[in-house]
């Protein structure tokens, strides 16, 4: 029985996964990395032989291709993948800017490269009136001997006195555009500051659009120094996955040979929130723990507001890494405690659970802080 969403588990750990990679997510990243080395790569030999057999298909194709019945297989899964709506998101034009060199790689309405917007959006009214509206910035930007630019019978109809105006705002937008005839265009996207397409980002940005609100303690718990399958248990616990008798019940699992109860105070239903901070017995616990590090424990409802609690105790910065390690240990030693209480009878006393969480959680600190004695 699957406690989590694969997709939760694949999210980044800051918007409250688990960081997993999504291979498939994954795989489309290096499809769409081809496009990307198509533009860039201009002599290599794979591009050529591209050319080449698939000449009438490549302008259009840039980031967006047409399906050919006689592709080969390697080639049309990128193209595919190119259509792809997450891909979309990685390698649309939009995605990136053009430094002008020569002008002969960039499309003039179609790719950014003055301003932050295509021209086709800054001025759609003169796109649908453009004869040509895939032509390229060296073959548009026909300058005139005053400097202005001269547009000619660029449109496919005289201009209204109103789009003759947009006319001179995107004149006067392009004018300053310098071409350079021995220097290629550049392509930068613009989700790097390099400018360089990177395959380990891609995944990120599929989330950035993710509303969703994300408590802070799904991501923090991530950086507290303790074993691996503590933070993953931590995690579980902010997000309310510990698999408790309560959650299996609302999963409709028969727990008949177990009571439903906690088993420390037989008051209430045995929850992830009454297991860990409502308890009468673990309330206690958490008390001394506090005052082990003369701090005041307060009554809590869930592992965020616990979290928030542990992270505004006044605590000397030097030592806070230390009172986050000792906080982690002891929520794991009362999950083991419980289990051993639940599946094998152990009950353990108050003055042994407060002694195993110390134990473990200097031995925790000490592979952490060698200077540490015991």
């Amino acid at each position: 029985m699957a406690r989590i969403s694969w997709d939760t588990v694949c999210k980044p750990k800051v918007k409250g996964g688990a960081g997993v990679a999504n291979l498939g997510v994954k795989n489309k990243a290096l499809l769409a990395k081809w496009s990307w080395r198509f533009v860039i790569e201009k002599e290599a030999l794979w591009r050529k032989v591209i050319l080449a057999k698939y000449e009438s298909n490549v302008q259009q194709w840039r980031f967006k291709a047409t399906y050919q019945k006689d592709m080969s297989a390697v080639w049309r899964g990128i193209v595919e993948n190119a259509k792809d709506a997450e891909v979309s998101k990685w390698v649309r034009s939009e995605s990136f800017f053009w430094k002008i060199g020569n002008g002969k790689s960039t499309l003039f309405w179609w790719d950014i490269w003055c301003g932050n917007r295509p021209l086709k959006v800054l001025f759609p009214r003169l796109f649908r009136l453009a004869k040509n509206k895939v032509s390229t910035v060296v073959d548009s930007l026909n300058y005139s001997g005053n400097g202005s630019v001269n547009w000619g019978d660029w449109f496919s109809r005289p201009l209204l006195d109103r789009e003759n105006e947009m006319c001179k705002d995107m004149a006067n937008k392009v004018s300053g555009t310098v071409l350079l005839s021995e220097v290629e265009d550049r392509l930068y996207w613009i989700n790097d500051k390099f400018g360089v397409f990177l395959v380990k980002k891609c995944p990120d940005l599929l989330i950035l659009d993710d509303e969703a609100d994300v408590n802070f303690a799904c991501s923090e718990v991530w950086n507290i120094k303790v074993p691996p399958r503590v933070r993953s248990f931590l995690w579980m616990l902010a997000i309310d996955r510990i698999p408790s008798k309560e959650f299996f019940i609302k999963r409709g699992v028969n727990i008949q040979n177990f009571s439903i109860n906690c088993l420390w105070c037989e008051g209430k239903p045995e929850s992830a929130s009454h297991m860990f901070f409502k308890c009468r017995f673990i309330e206690d616990f958490w008390a001394k723990i506090f005052n082990w590090w003369d701090a005041v424990w307060k009554k809590v409802d869930g592992f965020v507001e616990f979290f928030a609690l542990c992270k505004n105790v006044k605590i000397a910065a030097s030592k806070k890494c230390l009172w986050l390690i000792s906080i982690a240990t002891a929520c794991w030693t009362i999950w083991l405690v419980r289990n051993g209480l639940v599946f094998d009878g152990r009950r353990v006393h108050m003055e042994n659970l407060v002694f195993q969480t110390k134990i473990r959680e200097l031995l925790w600190i000490r592979s952490v802080h060698n200077e540490i004695m015991l």
